[in-house]
């Protein structure tokens, strides 16, 4: 009686654990590109989004870092992100993306541009070899790649035929300045951070060498291992929004599109990340 007593008793404790696991909190985090107050202010819609389509609440998760935010993702502890294009060939073993955000302007792309002082006489791409060159980081999308996978296309190789300087906390402006200085021969910049810094330096003072490659936007990247009914969910509510949708207003996008994991081989190359066998 006492070994039926005790069997009971466990099986009615897991009976009334099991509803507690079954609905466990999904995670959704961001690039730590922004203060926490605007990361949580730009993907509150976004969770409550997700967490209507999936049934269950969605719990912001931030990261202080970014190489934070890609070892909780490889380690399977996110379930949703959005995160920038040149992060996912590092996590894209244990997430996969769904949808590219888009804007009005350039759609789901984004690119750099080299840049120099007006007065200088770099003006073209055929002037590039043995410069000086300001980058926001080497795993900068529209701050380095961009230009990168445009150069390696004329037989310029960055890291042997320019002098790299990555500038002070991986801003885009301090690019524009650093060029502006004198301190670097050309800057590598994203295209809409052409004029960040037009507080402190003239329009007039800065002009446009050559245009970068167009490279796939930021993305909503989810787990494999989730069940493939979420997964479906989660881009068919991204794939559905209207322009004027909280989600993407919060965002800074008009629309997302859809994203495949072929879409960032690109980045890969760049990046020196094997491309996986399809």
């Amino acid at each position: 009686m006492r070994s039926f007593i005790n069997r009971t008793g466990l099986f009615l404790a897991a009976l009334c654990l099991w509803p507690l696991a079954a609905v466990a909190d999904y995670t959704l985090s961001i690039t730590p590109r922004f203060s926490p107050d605007v990361s949580i202010k730009r993907v509150t819609p976004l969770a409550d989004l997700l967490g209507s389509v999936l049934g269950q609440p969605v719990k912001i998760n931030l990261s202080p870092t970014f190489d934070d935010l890609e070892q909780r993702m490889r380690s399977g502890q996110i379930d949703v992100a959005f995160i920038t294009p040149t992060q996912y060939p590092f996590v894209s073993g244990t997430m996969e993306p769904v949808a590219i955000i888009a804007d009005a302007t350039d759609g789901a792309k984004l690119r750099g541009l080299v840049i120099t002082r007006a007065d200088s006489l770099i003006h073209s791409q055929n002037d590039l070899k043995g410069r000086s060159a300001a980058i926001v980081s080497e795993k900068s999308a529209g701050g380095y790649l961009s230009q990168k996978v445009a150069l390696d296309a004329i037989n310029v190789d960055t890291t042997k035929d320019m002098r790299l300087q990555v500038v002070a906390d991986n801003k885009q402006e301090n690019v524009v300045m650093s060029v502006y200085l004198g301190e670097a021969d050309v800057g590598f910049v994203r295209e809409d951070a052409l004029h960040v810094a037009d507080k402190y330096v003239p329009p007039s003072q800065i002009r446009v060498v050559m245009l970068g490659a167009w490279l796939p936007n930021w993305c909503i990247v989810v787990k494999r291992s989730l069940v493939p009914q979420a997964k479906n969910q989660v881009r068919a509510a991204l794939l559905g929004l209207k322009a004027d949708a909280p989600t993407l207003k919060a965002l800074q996008a008009t629309a997302f599109v859809p994203g495949a994991d072929a879409d960032f081989d690109v980045y890969r190359k760049a990046l020196n990340v094997p491309i996986p066998t399809r």
